[in-house]
């Protein structure tokens, strides 16, 4: 699952060299059209399994669209951090690029932004994305915090896991290969991240205990059960 990398985080740059980069891609001065091919190729896990984030085939650093017939191939990223959030996506089928970077997080669904702007690029009928509402949270009582805590492996891919954990009456997520990250409660079994536009809903059992969980994001609902 893709979101965002903190050892990569802090790098300035700006619309116009992100577009110089995007183009040099084109040609064989940075890495040539051949080698480059393989960061186009869905990556494959130890197991024999796709790689995928949040139900999407994952190269090596790109997310894998598909293809559609006005737009050709498609590969996009994204990433961010509290203050700010950037999205670039690619369609070399048409040589056109999408390259958002906003220092502004929490505001607008950065993939809703960039389905209306590829709508706008490619002439078809878009609306203006909404600003979201603000979201609150509520508070909960140490038992029920402690409740979720645990290590829940993704049914669609059991490598990854998704680590619940408590401090000081804040609940943090987790995912294998990220930092942890604060999650909000705006209920007993439903929690929200404000990082990225993802929520988390835990499942209650007969007996009270919680030994399921699913994240939501971007379209997809991904289970995965406490270890």
């Amino acid at each position: 699952m893709e979101w965002f990398d903190n050892r990569f985080s802090g790098i300035s740059s700006n619309t116009e060299d992100m577009f110089k980069w995007d183009q040099v891609l084109y040609t064989d001065k940075l890495i040539s059209k051949q080698e480059q091919e393989f960061a186009y190729l869905p990556a494959k896990l130890t197991d024999g399994s796709i790689a995928s984030l949040t139900g999407i085939p994952y190269g090596f650093g790109w997310l894998l669209m598909g293809e559609s017939g006005f737009a050709g191939k498609q590969y996009l990223h994204t990433g961010g951090y509290p203050g700010y959030m950037t999205i670039i996506a690619r369609y070399p089928d048409k040589n056109k690029v999408i390259i958002i970077l906003t220092n502004i997080w929490n505001v607008v669904d950065m993939y809703q932004l960039r389905n209306e702007t590829q709508n706008i690029l490619f002439k078809m009928p878009f609306k203006i994305p909404q600003a979201k509402p603000f979201q609150k949270s509520v508070a909960l009582n140490p038992a029920q915090l402690k409740a979720v805590e645990g290590t829940y492996s993704l049914i669609a891919a059991p490598s990854l896991k998704l680590n619940i954990t408590t401090d000081a009456g804040q609940a943090y997520a987790q995912l294998t290969g990220q930092i942890r990250v604060e999650i909000y409660p705006e209920s007993e079994l439903n929690f929200f991240y404000t990082l990225v536009a993802a929520k988390i809903k835990f499942t209650k059992e007969s007996d009270g205990t919680i030994k399921k969980l699913t994240l939501l994001q971007n379209g997809n609902e991904l289970v995965a059960t406490k270890e």
